[in-house]
């Protein structure tokens, strides 16, 4: 910004300077030293006017120039195996309002994170192979303990910006900021317990039907529809709309309806005996954590509508 500044300035310095001193009613071959300091000012406030004016229309190159030239190191990128912050590991910015799109950026790392969390639990239903699938189940318990770790260290964050002087809608956005950190634990919980129950199904050797594998899988569908909608609205810095918000309670309502659904068919086989209680519990177990992972992400979506002022409303 500024290399560009004092480029184009410097082509047209004389009569740039001509126009600051004709501002001020200053002669620039006979600058009075006690009218210089005006004049200082004069010419800084209209060189940052004139640069911000004409480089304005220029942010998405500019901001291609700079992530160009300026590359991450090997061990500065982030490693989601690792518990590591991304944007406000370096304390708070020059002003609250700053703080919390730092903050909102984080979140949006936060609930990436539960989104490949529920990534491995779908691979970990599939695997038949014990050590691999004590691997994966072990990067799970790895992931959980990182979300728990996010949640405290984002909220102390918070809090901190709330020491601040803060706008009422960013109070509005930093109250609903904290409930959307406290959900995304819930998210990570309801993925470890998932994992949980997979692997108590794995550790017991119970087999399920072709009918329940199919039932759970599209289970995971839409449960997996209802966190990538979530990711999307948490990388939107807490913008989000009435429609969004509208979509978002409609796959809600879709594994709810799928839910109830399939309870009331699994009275019927248990009577039926078309297998066994013991399998119908295990059965039964994962379908209703994945319901309630979904509330888990319906939780967040209905914050990020609260901090931009908008509410659900059934119609």
């Amino acid at each position: 910004f500024n290399i560009f500044g004092v480029l184009w300035v410097l082509c047209i310095y004389k009569p740039f300077i001509n126009m600051v001193c004709g501002m001020v009613d200053v002669d620039p071959l006979h600058i009075d030293p006690t009218r210089l300091p005006v004049v200082l000012a004069a010419f800084h406030t209209a060189f940052n006017l004139c640069n911000t004016s004409i480089l304005i229309w220029f942010i998405p190159q500019i901001e291609q120039l700079v992530t160009w030239v300026i590359k991450p190191k090997k061990s500065t990128v982030l490693d989601d195996e690792e518990f590591r912050l991304r944007f406000i590991s370096g304390g708070l910015m020059s002003t609250s309002e700053l703080s919390i799109l730092q903050a909102w950026k984080e979140i949006s790392v936060f609930g990436q994170r539960t989104h490949r969390m529920f990534d491995f639990v779908q691979q970990l239903y599939k695997l038949e192979d014990e050590q691999e699938f004590v691997k994966l189940y072990s990067r799970i318990e790895k992931y959980e303990n990182i979300c728990d770790r996010l949640e405290v260290e984002i909220g102390n964050y918070l809090n901190s910006v709330s020491d601040g002087r803060l706008s009422d809608r960013s109070k509005r956005q930093l109250h609903a900021m904290l409930r959307i950190v406290s959900e995304l634990e819930s998210v990570g919980d309801g993925n470890y317990n998932l994992a949980r129950l997979i692997k108590h199904k794995f550790d017991g050797q119970v087999k399920f039907t072709p009918y329940m594998d199919d039932n759970i899988r599209m289970m995971f569908g839409l449960v997996e529809n209802s966190i990538y909608q979530m990711t999307l609205t948490l990388s939107t810095d807490g913008i989000t709309t009435a429609e969004n918000l509208n979509k978002a309670h409609n796959i809600e309502n879709e594994i709810n309806n799928f839910r109830n659904q399939l309870k009331q068919q699994n009275t019927i086989n248990i009577s039926e005996k078309t297998y066994d209680y013991q399998t119908a519990i295990a059965y039964m177990d994962i379908i209703s954590e994945c319901e309630k992972t979904g509330d888990y992400v319906i939780n967040v979506q209905e914050a990020v509508g609260a901090s931009a002022g908008i509410s659900y409303t059934k119609s």
